[in-house]
């Protein structure tokens, strides 16, 4: 008989398990047509030439928010684009403004293939996204150029020097 109860109690726990996760993906946001996507706001500079000495200093991408509803607690996603290559750069929940290092930029250039010493334009852009599986709107494109230089070696050719 307690068999029986404890199986009961857990059947009624999974039960209550599953409908909250069914919840979790019935989130309510407006119709397509009355979805708004984040606007990205003009850049404060349109050229980065990355050097050892800067590595510390920032630029602000900024954005007017998106919309999906009242109440919807959303993503934003700052992603970059060089050629065919893109990738997520930030990722963060209700703040419309991000602080990009210098050296942030330098690693995404790295990543996306960019040499060093190479001007190239950089695709960036905002998404917004609910959950993991939902709607996902984005700013239109801006285009950052940028480059950056490596550490110079300071040892002479030819090793160290000797005196004769």
């Amino acid at each position: 008989m307690k068999l029986m109860k404890y199986f009961m109690l857990l059947v009624a726990a999974l039960g209550v398990l599953s409908s909250c996760e069914s919840d979790l993906e019935k989130i309510q946001t407006l119709p397509d047509d009355q979805l708004v996507a984040p606007v990205l706001k003009e850049l404060a500079v349109s050229e980065v030439a990355i050097t050892p000495d800067n590595l510390s200093e920032k630029i602000v991408v900024e954005w007017e928010d998106a919309f999906f509803g009242e109440n919807i607690i959303f993503k934003y996603i700052l992603s970059f684009t060089f050629g065919e290559k893109s990738m997520d750069v930030i990722t963060g929940y209700t703040k419309n403004s991000v602080e990009l290092t210098y050296n942030q930029i330098k690693t995404a250039l790295v990543t996306l293939g960019v040499m060093a010493d190479e001007t190239v334009d950089i695709k960036l852009r905002v998404s917004a996204k609910v959950g993991s599986t939902g709607k996902e709107l984005y700013t239109d494109y801006a285009t950052l150029k940028a480059s950056y230089t490596e550490p110079k070696d300071e040892t002479p050719e030819g090793g160290e020097n000797t005196e004769e």
